[in-house]
């Protein structure tokens, strides 16, 4: 018996989602998305949520590489236990609240259609999260056993690394060669941006994660914050 997905209430995919529509949001100045993705993201992926500890468990197993067999093992075995001490009905309240807070806050109809790389193993695991809090909905074990081990031969693989040096070589002047022509069209559109917008968007280029795309984007968001405040101060102070 096949097992259903459920790409909307996979915690790690959303997350996915969510990071990518903040770039493309940013690169095509589309402030209110953005302003409204980012709220999404620091109020339902806030540290004491359920869904931030489900995120970081997925981190743990889609990032390990080059891991022994045992040591694969070991990990998705502590990876289980911690899954299992979640309280499995509040972070169900929290995907369904996220689910409604994407759906009025972000006007996006391919939002859910982004590619993202590794799908079928994000599938995996949120299907054996699944299972481990609630072993009832799968009749068949064998196919919870055929993604255990899907896993850990993932963890066990060493990272991608090609033993080519002129197709290396060729591949990083490749994409030398689109970031730059990225750049200049960039730079040619938006000829009035400050220095500081032109680095973020040269650093969004190279980011393929969403905590280092969430890490460039929260400080111009407090500077933005402070500048606000500041300016409001100054207002008050001259009408009274």
């Amino acid at each position: 018996m096949a097992i259903k997905h459920n790409k909307k209430r996979n915690t790690g995919l959303v997350k996915e989602f969510l990071a990518r529509t903040v770039t493309n949001a940013l690169l095509t100045g589309d402030k209110e998305t953005y302003n409204k993705s980012i709220a999404v993201i620091k109020k339902y992926f806030a540290k004491d949520k359920e869904l931030y500890k489900e995120s970081k468990l997925f981190e743990g197993l889609v990032k390990q590489h080059g891991f022994s067999k045992e040591k694969a093992k070991f990990f998705l075995d502590e990876t289980r236990l911690h899954v299992s001490r979640q309280d499995a009905n509040k972070l169900e309240e929290e995907k369904h609240n996220l689910l409604l807070a994407i759906n009025k806050s972000i006007a996006d109809g391919l939002f859910f259609e982004r590619e993202i790389p590794n799908y079928k193993l994000f599938a995996s695991i949120q299907t054996l999260f699944n299972y481990w809090r609630n072993p009832t909905i799968v009749e068949n074990i064998e196919v919870v056993f055929k993604f255990e081990e899907m896993i850990i031969e993932q963890m066990c693989k060493e990272p991608v690394q090609t033993k080519n040096v002129e197709v290396e070589k060729s591949n990083e002047d490749i994409n030398s060669l689109v970031v730059k022509l990225m750049s200049d069209k960039f730079n040619e559109k938006y000829k009035n941006i400050t220095q500081e917008q032109k680095t973020l968007f040269s650093d969004l280029l190279v980011s393929n994660s969403f905590s280092h795309t969430v890490g460039l984007l929260e400080p111009i968001e407090k500077a933005s914050r402070k500048f606000l405040e500041n300016y409001c101060a100054k207002i008050v102070q001259k009408t009274f």
